[in-house]
């Protein structure tokens, strides 16, 4: 049952398995002023259909649609990395608000129950929900140019910053026993604050170009991978005494250096924020038949629940004690994990520490190597 109305002001859909429920949703909005074009579905492999074929700016979905609940489709669009993003209503049936606190915990953007439809309570729901998605979208390109402009910044901040250091050091260098001590300790401080602006800039830059390379994906070992970031991370594991213990990894289609970068960032992570006198990081892998699972647990000092879902927030430090730290090493893996269409995601560890998870679309089974090292 497909109802269009003309000059359309939102088009919307409508899943809802009770013929009779549905054609009383789609008459009480066809009674409202705003033009509205109106498209039905009866099950949620229908809705997977039009949604895979169109554009749609609300979605309004029954609760119960047998076999399944509205929340699984939910589930595969709350998630959506950039827009345009849809406006999801949650309808229940009578007495079943307990179930519409669920659906928006899960995402929904608002919703409706049975027994007290209306146009006004339509009206309010559908607009509430496509003005939250409108301003998801608003932030997310006000967000992408806030990156744009500060990988922009800092690719021209990087090359005098690294003149004055340079001259800083040539003074250090060649002229130091013609300096006061007051002098050189001036010189000094200014150096490491130069430094320390250096690795701000840097992390700026390196943030805002994740996940925009121009490299392509390639069927890439990643024990190779995990190989290069020991080898980059060698000083850091000899000075913390840490162990490093990887056991059989896959071959994965994904671009190498950003790959490098991630696993970098991330077993930086385990090593430098652990207290303990011997820091143990282990790197294993599970697949299922639509994901290879990479998890990186370590012993260090953990992480709440409520940690785990800001720490990947840019800026933001987590429970990091390096106050040199700027906050963006995780945010960065973020933005390449969703590059390749991937997620992450951390939890505290069964009994201590924190495990981190890499989730990617499956590729090959091929290629697997078993690597013990440290």
């Amino acid at each position: 049952m497909i109802n269009r109305a003309p000059d359309k002001s939102l088009k919307i859909l409508v899943i809802d398995d009770d013929e009779v429920d549905l054609r009383t949703i789609c008459r009480l909005l066809g009674q409202l002023e705003d033009n509205f074009e109106l498209q039905t579905a009866v099950s949620l492999e229908e809705a997977r259909v039009r949604l895979s074929e169109e554009r749609f700016d609300c979605v309004l979905i029954d609760y119960l649609v047998p076999p399944h609940t509205g929340l699984e489709l939910l589930a595969e669009y709350k998630n959506a990395t950039e827009p345009p993003y849809i406006g999801f209503v949650m309808i229940t049936g009578a007495g079943n608000e307990q179930l519409a606190v669920q659906a928006l915990k899960a995402g929904a953007h608002d919703y409706v129950v049975k027994d007290k439809l209306s146009k006004s309570e339509l009206y309010r729901a559908v607009r509430n929900a496509t003005e939250s998605a409108k301003y998801a979208g608003q932030a997310y390109y006000q967000k992408l140019a806030l990156e744009n402009f500060a990988g922009l910044v800092a690719h021209d901040l990087i090359s005098p910053l690294n003149s004055v250091i340079g001259y800083l050091d040539l003074i250090l260098k060649n002229e130091a026993d013609q300096l006061s001590s007051t002098a050189r300790e001036y010189i000094c401080n200014s150096r490491s604050s130069g430094k320390y602006m250096e690795n701000v800039v840097r992390s700026l830059l390196s943030y805002a170009k994740a996940g925009t390379t121009d490299e392509q994906t390639a069927n890439t070992d990643s024990a190779e991978i995990m190989q290069t970031v020991l080898q980059l991370l060698q000083s850091e594991i000899q000075e913390k005494k840490a162990r490093i213990h990887v056991t059989a990894l896959p071959s994965v289609e994904v671009r190498k250096i950003e790959f490098i970068q991630l696993f970098q960032n991330l077993l930086a992570n385990a090593i430098r924020h652990n207290d303990k006198t011997e820091p143990i990081v282990h790197v294993s892998t599970e697949e299922t038949e639509e994901h290879i699972l990479f998890k990186i647990e370590d012993n260090g000092i953990g992480i709440s629940e409520e940690q785990a879902v800001e720490i990947f927030k840019p800026l933001n430090k987590g429970t990091s004690r390096d106050e040199n730290g700027l906050g963006l090493g995780l945010a960065t893996c973020k933005k390449i994990v969703k590059a390749h269409n991937g997620r992450i995601w951390c939890e505290p560890g069964e009994k201590e520490g924190t495990v981190f998870f890499v989730a990617l679309p499956i590729t090959t089974r091929q290629n697997w190597n078993e690597k013990k090292i440290g």
